[in-house]
C-alpha cells in the first residue's frame, strides 16, 4: 500500500497536460486533489481518469493480465470502486435496495449496507460511485438520497433526502453523481426548486450553503470537478441547461454558459486545462462538444470552438494537450482531439465506445460491449498492446477502469475483477 501514498501527489473530470508525462500534468493543472491518497473518489485523485503510476505492463499476454481475484454477488450496477487503505467500496442494486459493499483487498466481503431504494428503470442498476473520506463512505442514490456511512462497519451516520428537502426534479435515468468532498463539506448538484447545488457538513449532514436555483435547470448525470481558477476555488459541472462554476466557499454561481441538451442527457465530466474547459454530451438530437475559456474575474465563459465529436456516458481523458474518448454520434469510434483547436487528429473505428483511464503512457479502454483494450496513443493513431473480453457481446459495460497499486480493477454486472498489471 506504500505506493498509494505517492499517488496522493497526483490525479474524474480530467487533468489535461500541456507538457509531457502524467505527473507533470498535475503540476500544470489547477485541479484540486482529494484529501485522501489513492483512488478515494470516482475517476481518481483529481477526477481526471489519469493515474501517475509507472512501471506497469507495456503489453498484455493473450487473454489479458493475470487475474488475482474476483468478488461476486455485488448486485446490478454501473458504478466503479473507490478505495480506502484497506478496502474497496462499490454499489449494486439487490432486490429493491441499493446496497453498498466493502470488499477487502483480498476480494473478500467485509460488510454490506443499504442506501434506500434500487433504481428499477430505465436501465436498472446502481448509478453513481461512492466517495471515501476520513473513515466515512458517501453514497448518493438514484432518487437523491445522500448517505454517510462508517467505513469500518457500514453503519449509517446520517442521511439527507435532497429531492424532498430541496425540491429536486426526478431525472429520466436517475441521479448518477459521485459526491464531491471539499474540506469539511460534501457537495452534490440537486437541480431543485430550492437549490441548484448544496454543500453539507460531511460529519453531520447539516447545510453549509445552498446555491440559488436557476430557472428550468435540473441535475443531469454529470459529476463535478474541483479547481482553482482566477484565485477562486470553484466547483465545476453541467446541468440540463448550463455548464457552470460555483464558488466553493459561499455557493454563489461565478459563471454559467448556456447549452441545449436533449432530455438533459449530459453524463461526461468536464475536462479542465488551465482556464479552458472541455464539455461534451452524446444526446441523439444535440450531440456535440465545445471548449470554453473561463474568465473568473469577469464572471463569464466564452466558447472558443465546438465539434461534432460527442462523447455520451464514458467521459474522456486528456494528456499532453490531447483529448481521448469514444463517440457513437456523428464521428464514430475512439478518437484523439487537439485541445487547443478541437481538430480531430484520428479515429479508430473498429473499437466500440466506452470508458477509459490513462496510466504510464497507455490508455485502458473498457468498451461498452465488454472488450477491455490496452492502447498506445501515437501521433499517427492508436496501437493495440493487448486485450481480452471481460464480458461478451454486451452493451452495458459502463463502469470506469481503476488503476491502483499496480492493479487494474474492472466491474461488470455483479462482479469486481482485480488484475495484476505490474511491469516485469
Amino acid at each position: 500500500m506504500k505506493s498509494r501514498l505517492t499517488a496522493f501527489a497526483v490525479f474524474s473530470v480530467i487533468a489535461l497536460v500541456m507538457t509531457s508525462g502524467a505527473a507533470s500534468s498535475f503540476a500544470s493543472s489547477k485541479l484540486i486533489p482529494a484529501g485522501e491518497p489513492g483512488w478515494s473518489q470516482w475517476r481518481g485523485p483529481r477526477r481526471a481518469g489519469v493515474s501517475d503510476e509507472s512501471n506497469l505492463l507495456k503489453s498484455w499476454p493473450a487473454g489479458g493480465p493475470k487475474l488475482l481475484w474476483t468478488a461476486g454477488d455485488l448486485g446490478k450496477g454501473y458504478s466503479s470502486p473507490v478505495f480506502s487503505k484497506d478496502a474497496a467500496y462499490i454499489t449494486g442494486d439487490v432486490g429493491d435496495a441499493l446496497q453498498i459493499f466493502a470488499i477487502g483487498l483480498d476480494g473478500k466481503l467485509k460488510w454490506k449496507s443499504v442506501n434506500g431504494k434500487a433504481w428499477a428503470k430505465p436501465f436498472g442498476g446502481a448509478r453513481g460511485s461512492c466517495t471515501y473520506d476520513e473513515g466515512r463512505v458517501f453514497s448518493y442514490n438514484a432518487y437523491g438520497r445522500l448517505a454517510c456511512l462508517n467505513a469500518e462497519d457500514g453503519k449509517e451516520i446520517w442521511a439527507v433526502d435532497t429531492a424532498e428537502k430541496y425540491g429536486a426534479s426526478k431525472i429520466y435515468f436517475g441521479m448518477s453523481e459521485a459526491p464531491l468532498i471539499d474540506g469539511d463539506g460534501v457537495i452534490v448538484t440537486v437541480g431543485g426548486k430550492k437549490a441548484l447545488m448544496v454543500r453539507l457538513d460531511k460529519k453531520t449532514g447539516d447545510e453549509l450553503w445552498a446555491a440559488k436555483p436557476k430557472a428550468g435547470e435540473t441535475a443531469t448525470y454529470c459529476s463535478s470537478i474541483l479547481a482553482e481558477l482566477g484565485g477562486r476555488r470553484q466547483i465545476i459541472t453541467c446541468g440540463s441547461r448550463h455548464a457552470f462554476g460555483v464558488d466553493a466557499k459561499n455557493g454563489k454561481v461565478i459563471w454559467a454558459f448556456p447549452h441545449q441538451i436533449a432530455k438533459g442527457a449530459s453524463a461526461s465530466i468536464p475536462i479542465l486545462c488551465g482556464d479552458l474547459l472541455y464539455v461534451t454530451n452524446g444526446s441523439r438530437e444535440k450531440g456535440l462538444s465545445y471548449c470554453l475559456k473561463i474568465d473568473t474575474a469577469a464572471g463569464k465563459a466564452v466558447k472558443i470552438w465546438d465539434s461534432k465529436f460527442a462523447i455520451s456516458h464514458g467521459s474522456s481523458v486528456g494528456v499532453n494537450g490531447k483529448i481521448f474518448g469514444g463517440s457513437a454520434r456523428n464521428i464514430k469510434g475512439w478518437a484523439r482531439l487537439d485541445f487547443a483547436s478541437g481538430k480531430v487528429d484520428y479515429v479508430m473505428k473498429d473499437l466500440v465506445v466506452g470508458s477509459s483511464t490513462y496510466a504510464d503512457g497507455l490508455l485502458y479502454v473498457l468498451s461498452q460491449n465488454g472488450r477491455m483494450s490496452l492502447l498506445k496513443p501515437t501521433d499517427k493513431g492508436f496501437e493495440t498492446a493487448g486485450g481480452f473480453d471481460l464480458a461478451k457481446k454486451k452493451k452495458d459495460a459502463w463502469a470506469h477502469p481503476v488503476i491502483l497499486d499496480k492493479k487494474l480493477y474492472l466491474r461488470y454486472g455483479s462482479k469486481l475483477y482485480c488484475h495484476d498489471i505490474a511491469g516485469k
